[in-house]
């Protein structure tokens, strides 16, 4: 590998790997209260590092691709400033011959990004899911915050004191039993967590059991105990049902071509899990889109320092991100959807290859 390829390479990831590291604690850091929530109710230090860490591939896929641009202006900043691109023209290398490297490098990038979500990324939220599931199964304290923060709408519960995910005090839960249509009232003093036990002390039921013969009235039925012990898992059961749904982002993209294979649609365009290939397509494709935007914009020929570059890679940065959160916004208009995640890379190619031939002729 010639020595100016690897001046480049090693500035351009030096940057990159500091970005990376900037955004995956950017990422804990909003996190931090789902991850706090999850250590709370949970005490296994394995499964607190596990939950932890299959956060990392939701920001990825984007963190990497921003810190390519970042990456590529500030390395093509710095070359121009100190007259080491000026130089090295000088010495007969073409534009080409520098941007060689860096797309190398950006292909690898954008390889590394399809990789993570196609099948990393997939595979991550699948097992944060099963472990979800497997510490609320055992803990319906964990299912009581999410209705509390409204993330689940067929209960509601008022909890006075909530100490360590396994002991509560002064609750009340109604639920919406959607099977027989009723709702049913549960109050109780304390609720603690007794290994796969629930142990209730003065607690109060209350619901309705639907009545049979001509008149068809419910009955109600009230109870009052002074102490009462039920599986964990069963009001867990009943709180958030046994069903799950695998949408289309928790498939790896192998599953996903089966499925579209044994799609009874006729239209490939308005297929769900076509619409997702094309979302990690897109998201595939950014590092070396990316990569390629910074240092058309970066490089500047001269003594003065233009800032305008700056400017044209921010707002082509700015129209991608913005189309691709439109895409996914717009499910029900598929071919929209599809125009939205790949015409970008158009207009950012066009002006990309623009800018570098004013360089070439000296005009930048």
């Amino acid at each position: 590998m010639p020595t100016v390829w690897r001046y480049i390479l090693r500035s351009y990831f030096q940057v990159f790997l500091l970005c990376i590291a900037s955004f995956v604690a950017a990422l804990f850091v909003m996190r931090f209260k789902e991850i706090a929530e999850f250590a709370t109710l949970n005490s296994d230090g394995l499964s607190i590092f596990l939950f932890s860490i299959y956060q990392l591939p939701y920001i990825l896929p984007v963190a990497i691709p921003v810190s390519c641009i970042i990456s590529s202006i500030l390395l093509f900043q710095k070359m121009s400033h100190n007259q080491e691109l000026t130089a090295l023209r000088a010495a007969g290398m073409g534009i080409r011959t520098l941007l060689y490297p860096l797309f190398l490098g950006g292909l690898f990038l954008s390889l590394v990004n399809f990789t993570i979500v196609a099948e990393i990324g997939p595979r991550c939220r699948l097992m944060a899911k099963e472990l979800s599931h497997q510490m609320t199964s055992n803990n319906p304290f964990y299912i009581f915050n999410k209705i509390t923060e409204g993330k689940m709408t067929n209960a509601y519960v008022e909890i006075r004191t909530l100490r360590g995910g396994k002991k509560a005090k002064d609750v009340l839960l109604i639920l919406n039993n959607k099977t027989h249509q009723r709702l049913g009232l549960m109050t109780a003093k304390d609720l603690s967590i007794e290994g796969t036990e629930m142990i209730g002390k003065d607690v109060s039921i209350i619901y309705s059991v639907a009545g049979e013969g001509e008149d068809n009235y419910d009955h109600l039925v009230i109870e009052n105990q002074e102490t009462m012990s039920t599986e964990a898992s069963s009001l867990s059961k009943l709180l958030q049902g046994s069903k799950w749904s695998f949408r289309p982002e928790c498939v790896s993209f192998k599953d996903l071509i089966v499925r579209i294979l044994l799609s009874r649609k006729k239209s490939f365009w308005t297929n769900t899990h076509a619409l997702e290939i094309a979302r990690r397509l897109s998201l595939s494709l950014t590092p070396l889109a990316f990569t390629m935007l910074g240092a058309a914009f970066g490089m500047q020929i001269g003594r003065q320092r233009n800032k305008k570059g700056i400017l044209w890679a921010v707002l082509l940065t700015a129209l991608y991100l913005s189309a691709f959160i439109g895409a996914k916004s717009m499910k029900h208009f598929p071919k929209a959807a599809w125009a939205l995640y790949f015409l970008p890379f158009v207009v950012i190619a066009i002006f990309s290859i623009r800018s570098l031939k004013r360089i070439s002729r000296g005009i930048e």
